[in-house]
């Protein structure tokens, strides 16, 4: 019955999210029209591009919702890490462009293949980039981002540092689902517990820690190889 009702809040958010998604384009495609029109004053400027700020901000929590409903047990196949990463970033790159944000990428060359869900890893790291630009956009106008891989041990490391404010709670608090909109304000990074969830049921960890003079930096472990120990299912919330 448990996993049923689940089901059930999964079918009612994705439906949900898929209904603010239409909307949700429009108003990013408009607000992206008026700021490149030059056909508008400095006032109307400023209004524009904080529409499309808080737009884009709201379609990521959308995302974030959408990945939460499409929770699955992860499918293992070796996977490039790095390829991932890269597409990943690809799919942000007009926005951190447009937002100043320089990535700076360190990944390991010949990084080996790891037992992992494609899918998944992409939500992760869409998800970590997500909350580096919202960090830095709270510390200024622009900023950077740096992503390394490397293998440590039988472990394969990725690891995400921001230019922002970093996180005032560093313990397990940062991937509490339910912190109030004070505490993210506070530095707490938002949708963090579906991705510990996501890393969780692949054996690997997640590790949170500032690193002054930068900001935050997680540091996503994953395992090279497959282990014969089952991991039990993690639960959001």
């Amino acid at each position: 019955m448990h996993s049923e009702k689940l089901a059930a809040v999964g079918q009612l958010i994705s439906g949900v999210a898929h209904e603010l998604n239409n909307p949700l384009t429009a108003i990013l495609g408009y607000s992206q029209l008026l700021t490149s029109s030059g056909q508008v004053g400095p006032l109307a400027l400023g209004y524009s591009e904080k529409l499309y700020k808080t737009s884009q901000r709201t379609h990521r929590i959308v995302q974030n919702l959408l990945s939460f409903a499409r929770q699955h047990k992860p499918e293992r196949v070796p996977v490039r890490v790095n390829a991932i990463l890269q597409d990943t970033l690809a799919l942000r790159d007009y926005d951190l462009r447009m937002s100043q944000i320089r990535v700076h990428l360190d990944l390991a060359p010949d990084l080996p293949e790891a037992p992992a869900d494609p899918h998944q890893l992409q939500q992760v790291f869409l998800n970590l980039i997500n909350n580096a630009v919202d960090a830095i956009l709270e510390k200024g106008a622009e900023g950077d981002l740096w992503v390394r891989t490397g293998v440590e041990g039988r472990q394969l490391f990725i690891e995400f540092t921001d230019s922002g404010p970093g996180v005032k709670d560093s313990s397990s608090r940062v991937f509490d689902p339910f912190l109030h909109d004070q505490a993210r304000r506070e530095g707490h990074r938002t949708g963090t517990q579906h991705l510990l969830c996501i890393i969780t049921e692949h054996g690997g960890t997640v590790r949170v820690k500032n690193k002054p003079p930068r900001g935050a930096s997680f540091r996503i472990e994953l395992p090279l190889h497959r282990t014969g120990a089952k991991t039990p299912p993690c639960r959001a919330g």
